[in-house]
């Protein structure tokens, strides 16, 4: 089932990369000067089981705007590289509609959920070779 991409220009996608990546880099900092910040010695087991929650809570946000940003700095080089919105495993087209949903997805919808029944799409052979994929990739240029 191939996907079609209506509206969705790459440079209109950079833009909400970035500003995702911007974003993202400030939470970082204050997630690091909050950890940092957070060391202290608590007056009580109370105060002390909170602390560690907090911190642990933190660290978690922290571990996970770090891959998100790693993710969305992934997809702004793959704008560059024009194969941008192209799912990494199949090599079909990533519809608008995901695309808008998460900027920075490198997998179609139906890779992304493994196709629970048939479990996920396999990965042509052809599509491993990096030359088939550029031509994939100007084809897919030459249609839009």
């Amino acid at each position: 089932m191939a996907k079609q991409r209506r509206g969705g220009s790459p440079s209109r996608f950079e833009k909400i990369l970035s500003g995702k990546r911007a974003e993202l880099q400030k939470r970082i900092e204050q997630q690091r000067a909050q950890i940092a910040g957070a060391e202290r010695d608590p007056d009580d087991e109370a105060a002390q089981a909170v602390w560690t929650v907090e911190r642990e809570l933190a660290m978690a946000n922290l571990d996970r705007d770090t891959r998100t940003l790693a993710e969305v700095e992934a997809a702004l080089r793959s704008i560059e590289m024009g194969s941008y919105g192209v799912c990494v495993r199949c090599a079909e087209p990533i519809s608008d509609v995901r695309l808008h949903a998460l900027p920075w997805t490198r997998f179609c919808l139906e890779c992304a959920s493994g196709n629970a029944r048939s479990g996920p799409r396999q990965v042509h052979p052809e599509v491993v070779n990096s030359s088939v994929l550029q031509v994939a990739l100007q084809a897919r240029h030459r249609l839009k």
